[in-house]
């Protein structure tokens, strides 16, 4: 009985995330993304409603899934990761180049705030 109502919790749930990351029909699916310079994210999902959100670094970039962890202003909300498969070539290996990029410049700001101690 447990091994079927895992199976079944699997099933479940990967067509969940299908539906929603991948064939985007839910009405809470992401459908745009806008980011600056600064790392701020605008999000419009199919809803029409729009998110304000930073990317967290610990997101995943490769060439053939990227996956960006978000958060909001709102601490109490829990936001899950946005998941892009290859559907849109030239606009997901801009964002990928930009993801990759952007990590590597908060990294080197965070390095460059980070005072030794006086001796």
């Amino acid at each position: 009985m447990i091994k079927i109502s895992s199976i079944i919790v699997v099933v479940v749930s990967s067509f969940y995330y299908i539906l929603r990351d991948a064939l985007k029909t839910l009405p809470w699916s992401w459908q745009n993304l806008s980011v600056n310079s600064s790392g701020q994210m605008q999000l419009l999902n199919k809803r029409g409603e729009q998110l304000n959100a930073s990317i967290v670094e610990n997101s995943f970039v490769h060439g053939f899934l990227t996956i960006v962890n978000i958060k909001t202003s709102a601490a109490f909300l829990l936001q899950p990761p946005i998941i892009f498969i290859n559907d849109n070539r030239d606009a997901l290996r801009s964002l990928r180049v930009w993801l990759r990029w952007f990590n590597q410049n908060k990294l080197a700001q965070d390095l460059n705030t980070v005072q030794e101690p006086d001796a």
